[in-house]
Parts: C-alpha cells; structure tokens; sequence
C-alpha cells in the first residue's frame, strides 16, 4: 500500500513541476498580477489599492522575494534596491519563483484529496482519490500557472477536509482550525469563502443548534484570518469596494455566451477533468455522499454544491474557476468507486475496469499537456527570432489578440513600471535608483510596439498604423482562441508593403477541426482533442516593412530606456487633455536624460500626437524638429510633404518635401505620383 502511495504521489508531482524543470511554462496573462504587485509590496507598498483579488497570496510572494533578495543580494547593493532592479529589468525571475509556488501548492492538494477521500471512505479510497487527482487535466494544466486558482484551491481542500473532521471531532480546537482553512482560502481569492457552507453542514448534521458558541468561533476565526490576510480591505474601504465591485460587474457580464455557469462547468469543466466516466463517477459519489449514515459524506457534498451553485450563477466561466470542484470530484469519484466495489460479484474486477475508464483517459490527456507544456511556446520562439535580430528600439506593428503577442520588454510597458514606481517611491526614489539601474541592465532590448492600451481599434490590422508608428516590422498572431480576427483586406495587402520574414506555428497543428481549449480563456495549451499538436501558442508571423532603414545596434542605457518611457506618458498626457502632466513629464525626463526631448523618434511621435488633435500646425513643427535630427526618414518627409499639401495649403514646402523622399527612395511605390505633383508645379 506505501509502495502505491509514493508512486502515486510521484507520478502526481512529476506531471505538475515537468513543465517548470523543462523552463518552458506557457504564458498567461493573469502571471502578470504575481510577477508585479509582490514586487511593489516588498518595495514597501502594503496595499498597492488592486482589489480585483484579496492579497495573502500577494502577501506571501512578496516574502519569498525579500528572502531571495536576503540571500542573493551583495554587499553593496540594498535590499530596496536589488528588488528596484528586479522589478526594472528581471521581473521573471519572481515570476518563475511565483510558478513554483503555484506547483508545490498543486503538490499539497494531492496529500490533501488523498487524506480526504481516506477520512471518509478507507484506505484504499484514499489511494484512488489520490490517484485521480495526480492526473486530473484541470489540475495538471493549471500548476505551472503562478495564478490564485491553484493556491486557492489547496487551501479550499483543506478547509473542506478541516469541516468533516468536525463530524467526529468536534472539539473547539476543530472549529478553529477549520476556521483558519476556510480564512486562508478566502484571502487567497474570494471565492474560498465558500467552504464556510462545509463548516456549517457539519455543524448541522451533527444535530447541533446554532446557537452553540463552537459555530461562531468558527466564523469570528474565519473573518479574522480573512482580514489578516487582506487587512486593507477595511483599512481602504473605497479602494475595496471599487474593486470588488469590478469583480461583481466582471462576473456578471462574462466574456461569451457559453450558457449557464451551472451547464457549463458540469458538461466541460468536469467532463475534460476525468472525463464523461468521471462525470458519472461524481454524480454517483454524490448521491452516496449525501445519502450516506456518515455526516462526513454530506459534508463533502455541501462543500461541492454550495461552491458549484454559487460559482455557476455567473456567465464567467474560466475552466480554472472549477478547480476546487475538481479536485472534490477525485475524492466522491473515489468513494463511488468504493461504493460500487463493494457491491459487485467480482469488486476486484469491477474496480479495475472502472479505474481504467476514468484514470487511462485522463492520464493519456494530462501527458499530452504535460508534452506541449515542455516544448517552447511559439511567442517565446518569437522573442527569441526579436532579440537575435532586431535591435532595441525597433518600431514593432503588433496586430492580432494582445493576450497573444510576443512578449517583449516594450516602452509602454516600461512606462507603466516607472509610473507605478513613482506613485510609490517618488521621483526622487527613482533619482535614487537610477544607478543601480545603470550598473545592471537593462537586461533585454526594449522596443517600440505599436499597439498598446487605447489602440485597440487596430487590433485587427491597418496599414496605416504603419505608417504612423513608422514600424520597422509588423507582427501578426492568430489562434481559434484570440478574440480579434485579422482582416482579411489588411492580409491581402500586407505583402504589398512588407516581406514575410519568419513564421512561427504550433507544430502538427490540424488542417481541420482545432483541439479542444477552454474557449474563454488566453491559454494556448488544450485540454482535449490534441491529434498531432505538438506545442503551445498561436500563430505567429513577422513581416519586415518595405523601405524600413536598417537599425543600429544599441541596447539603449538604463537612462535612455526610463527618460523614453516617461516621454510615452508625456504623449498619452498630451492625448488625454492633461498638459500639466505632459509638461511636467516632459521636464522629468530631461532631468534623466539631457537632450531626451530632442530625439527624433519623440519629436516625430509628438507630432503624431498633435496631429490626432487636430493641431497640424504644431504637428508640421515637430516634424521638423524630427527631421533637422534625422534628415535621412524618407517616410516621414512624405508624411510632411502630403501635410503640407493637403491641409496646410503650402504647396512649396510640399513640393521640396518630395523631392527629399524622391533622392532618398527612387523606388519609392509613390514614386510616380510625386513625379507629377512636382511637374505640375514647374
């Protein structure tokens, strides 16, 4: 039986930490709440005002990091300072230590299902629970996320089994127990709450009256803890409140209409966790839990339904959502087992044979997951095509699902690390930081993307964000999964404006029907249907832009890279009607960086900036001033000459624009038409 226990739990663990040893974990867009908040709250921001989850988690991130930093740091670099560098330039390292916080809490919620399905059903109830859990395919798709899901999920398991022990153990140490389980769970992500339904069906099916003062220990416990977790959901009401509220409003609308929460949960979720012989070893396992003499069993019961009636109320119906249920489906499939066998003429037989329908399946689809976990997502091949031929600073056109681009060190995205760094440390604490900064990156070249937040109007593609952004590439993605459709005009164009340079695509994708993914959710890994795929991640092509100049190679100063990202506020300052903000960001980054407002790239996109205002005489101004430092950008002179022309009615400074595109490119595919503007006007 020991023998049994540690292969179980072994093969368990090795399906869940694999894709971690293998460094090749599949992105996903909610990573980026557990790479960044820990960061800011070991930097010393207890409450960075997010309150889209509760922050225990958040809480005990942080921690980690500000050991590794302990350990890691040298002599003379501080503890602020090393994680100010962490969060600058090596945000992936707390985010593979996020990861792994995430498997080994997978790795606890095996122990856990096991010990719970053998409370309440024997020993070798214990051995199956466990089992199905190691290679249950929500579980083992969902470790290698540094998510709440998977913690939450432990944490709920707990409290569940914390509750049944009330059955036979009543004491008031129990209760508290069980109240700190239920606390933790909640203060990892509110839906954790929900395993109090468990305490208060043990305490009900054990005749007891709700008066007893063992209940509201329990639930005093339970706030307490919840509170010590996230204490400044009381502490900043109005900040909680708002966030919460955008939780409530995010539940409610969904993303797609996918049917009732209820339906879906029951008929995807489950039925891809163990398959349609899982889905009717739970019902079984359910109608036996709350048939059964035994408090326990309804316990368990309460502890499913409660949290699936309330979870399938709402139309936002992330598979990882039903995690908890998951893994409570292990253990009431293994009670049905146990149940059936001790029913049947032949119980050996009969265990077997049902074993192997439900655990064969789920096995093959849990190492199929496991496989394309381990082989390189196709935006991290992307990445690596970028940074080995493009230079940082590169203009980059990315059209397509944001959840799908390539993830790359971007302007934008350092803009939002400085904005949040100064709300929290002041600009002096960047002053301070700067030669930290200096000494140690950037670590990866950081380019221009075009589409950020706010352009989302071109997600789809448009050949004249090209031309605005003057991108030196153009980036497309595509996947079943992506909610944006390229246009199929802008596909058909493209060619006639770029070169395909490379193309990035899962292998052994299918000519017909896709695999079976969760269909709301920007996780390129399937759960089912797999056929011949190989590896994660969307369609990816690059396209180098005709007439784009050939970059320099410059990995940019830590000052450059921060005096531009504070320039990219200027200009979404600048567009947003805030020209205090734009002025005094613009005087920020001279400060960092002297001669900042007098590159070309910032001049010319300040221009753009004015011209999206309607202002086409400061737009001719900056592009000027841009073209003084750069005399050689062919496609902005045109963009000025056709100003010039169109709505500034001065055909000279038009026509001597021209002639500056037409010595610059003579094959310029605009070539003929400013041929005859020029002789039109001689």
């Amino acid at each position: 039986m020991k023998g049994a226990l540690w292969l179980l739990l072994l093969a368990g663990v090795a399906l869940r930490v694999a894709p971690l040893l293998a460094g090749t974990p599949v992105p996903h867009p909610d990573e980026f709440n557990a790479t960044f908040w820990p960061l800011l709250v070991a930097l010393g921001d207890p409450a960075p005002e997010v309150f889209y989850y509760p922050y225990f988690h958040t809480y005990l991130l942080a921690l980690l990091q500000m050991l590794r930093g302990l350990l890691v740091a040298s002599a003379d670099t501080s503890l602020n300072a090393w994680l100010g560098v962490q969060y600058f330039w090596h945000p992936e390292a707390a985010l593979l230590t996020a990861r792994w916080v995430n498997a080994f809490c997978g790795c606890v919620t095996l122990l856990l299902v096991g010990g719970l399905a053998r409370c309440l059903y024997g020993s070798r109830a214990g051995l199956i629970g466990l089992g199905l859990a190691a290679v249950s395919v929500l579980a083992v798709r969902q470790s290698p996320v540094a998510g709440l899901d998977v913690p939450m999920t432990m944490w709920y398991v707990a409290a569940v089994w914390g509750a049944v022990r009330l059955v036979r153990s009543p004491g008031t140490s129990a209760y508290v127990l069980a109240g700190v389980l239920t606390g933790l769970a909640a203060s990892t992500k509110y839906h954790g709450a929900l395993a109090c339904l468990a305490i208060v069906a043990a305490h009900l099916s054990s005749r007891r009256p709700l008066s007893d003062r063992r209940l509201w220990i329990a639930g005093a416990v339970t706030i307490t803890v919840f509170l010590a977790g996230s204490p400044y959901t009381v502490l900043t009401p109005v900040a909680f409140l708002e966030g919460f509220g955008g939780l409530v409003t995010h539940a409610r609308t969904g993303l797609s209409d996918l049917g009732p929460g209820w339906v879906h949960h029951l008929l995807f979720s489950l039925r891809v966790n163990l398959g349609w012989p899982g889905l009717a070893l739970l019902v079984v396992g359910l109608a036996v839990a709350m048939r059964g003499s035994d408090g326990g069993g309804r316990v368990l019961g309460a502890g499913f339904l409660g949290y699936y009636l309330v979870v399938g109320v709402s139309p936002l119906v992330f598979s990882r959502y039903a995690l908890p249920l998951a893994m409570l489906q292990c253990v009431l499939a293994a009670g049905a087992c146990e149940w059936i066998a001790r029913r049947a003429a032949a119980p050996r037989l009969a265990l077997a044979a049902g074993l192997a329908c439900v655990a064969l399946p789920s096995a093959y689809a849990s190492l199929r997951i496991v496989d394309i976990l381990c082989t390189p997502d196709t935006r991290q091949l992307a990445v690596d095509w970028i940074e080995s031929r493009i230079p940082a600073g590169g203009s980059l056109c990315n059209f397509g699902s944001w959840s799908a681009d390539p993830p790359l060190a971007t302007v934008a995205g350092t803009w939002w690390q400085v904005r949040r760094y100064v709300q929290q440390e002041g600009a002096a604490g960047l002053e301070e930081l700067l030669p930290q900064l200096e000494r140690f990156g950037p670590a990866r070249p950081v380019y221009r993307y075009g589409l950020q937040a706010g352009w989302q109007q071109y997600e789809s593609g448009n050949l004249r964000a090209v031309d605005e952004f003057q991108c030196d590439y153009v980036i497309t993605n595509d996947h079943p999964l992506s909610p944006v459709r390229l246009d199929s005009v802008f596909l058909a164009q493209l060619p006639s404006v770029a070169r395909r340079a490379v193309r990035f695509a899962p292998a052994g994708w299918p000519a017909g029907e896709p695999p079976e993914y969760d269909p709301i959710d920007a996780y390129f890994v399937p759960v089912g249907a797999f056929g011949d795929l190989e590896g994660p991640g969307p369609t990816i092509e690059i396209w180098r832009v005709h007439g784009a100049r050939p970059l320099a190679a410059s990995q940019g100063s830590a000052r450059e890279v921060i005096a531009g990202a504070i320039l990219r506020g200027a200009l979404a300052a600048l567009e947003a009607g805030r020209p205090d903000d734009f002025a005094l960001l613009e005087r920020r980054s001279a400060d960092i960086l002297p001669g900042a407002l007098d590159a070309a790239h910032y001049r010319r996109q300040l221009g753009w900036s004015y011209r999206r205002l309607g202002q086409v005489r400061q737009t001719a101004v900056q592009w000027q001033r841009s073209l003084r430092a750069d005399p050689g950008n062919a496609r902005l002179w045109l963009e000025l000459g056709l100003l010039a022309a169109g709505e500034l009615d001065d055909p000279e400074t038009a026509a001597a624009c021209f002639r500056h595109v037409l010595d610059l490119d003579p094959e310029h595919p605009k070539t003929r038409l400013l041929r005859a503007f020029l002789e039109a006007r001689s």
